[in-house]
């Protein structure tokens, strides 16, 4: 396997270390497919590289397609991708509450959330998850386990970040800063070459999330610290959603 090209690396963000899975040549365009992790986050990106030398991120966060095609005009990504072996994510927002199903109120939903994410607390472990690079990929599907295990059904999205967004973007609220309370999602989606990070708000400004270096669900951030690092330092936005309830039936609780 050949090195990660200087280029690449110095383009990454700070604090962003690499391991190169695969790559591949469509074209003049070579592609190079990275597990990305630092100390709290990580993701899939796929760096490429131009005739010319230039660096550029067309596509992150576990094989997502995050770019217009129409912009690489050229340069054929799906192409790419079937190369590197790197599924286009698919997102069901489709999914309805079955009839007759009784819903959970806000309060009850948000209350079992943060019971759960309290529980799972450096007993949820991510490192034998499989296609998480040790853990260092299981920042969705922490979260997504959490609320499975409190809701009786994931969140959506699988193991990308990206795909939970769209998830979040379409069947739930997202909130204003500074109304969000316990049990809201925060995320910081993955912008560029910048992994971003997902995890459940909690009491007294607490934030639980994957840890990708301990592979272990934890509770490191709060709301402040998670704006200075993903926000102020890393440049990426801080996104609040309430779950929708009707997504949850109480139904399924224990299922």
């Amino acid at each position: 396997m050949p090195a990660i090209p200087n280029g690449i690396s110095s383009a990454l963000g700070s604090g962003q270390t690499a391991i190169l899975v695969s790559t591949t040549t469509v074209g003049s365009d070579t592609f190079y497919l990275l597990n990305v992790a630092t100390e709290d986050e990580g993701g899939q990106l796929l760096a490429k590289i131009d005739q010319s030398g230039n660096v550029s991120f067309p596509a992150g966060d576990a094989g997502v397609l995050s770019a217009d095609t129409a912009a690489y005009t050229g340069h054929d990504l799906r192409s790419a991708f079937k190369d590197l072996k790197i599924p286009e994510g698919a997102v069901d927002l489709d999914w309805k509450s079955p009839a007759g199903a009784i819903i959970l109120s806000l309060a009850q939903l948000n209350s079992t959330l943060v019971s759960e994410a309290k529980a799972c607390v450096n007993t949820l472990v991510t490192k034998d998850v499989p296609g998480t690079d040790g853990g260092n990929l299981a920042c969705a599907w922490a979260v997504n386990e959490v609320a499975r295990r409190a809701l009786g059904r994931q969140i959506g999205g699988g193991l990308s970040t990206a795909n939970m967004y769209l998830v979040l973007k379409a069947k739930h609220k997202q909130l204003s800063v500074g109304s969000q309370m316990p049990g809201n999602v925060i995320i910081s989606p993955t912008k560029g070459s910048n992994v971003g990070h997902v995890g459940i708000v909690g009491p007294s400004g607490q934030i639980y999330s994957n840890s990708s270096s301990r592979a272990v669900f934890y509770n490191k951030y709060t709301l402040n610290s998670w704006q200075a690092h993903y926000g102020d330092l890393k440049g990426l936005q801080v996104l609040f959603y309430q779950l929708d309830p009707a997504q949850f039936p109480e139904g399924a609780v224990g299922s």
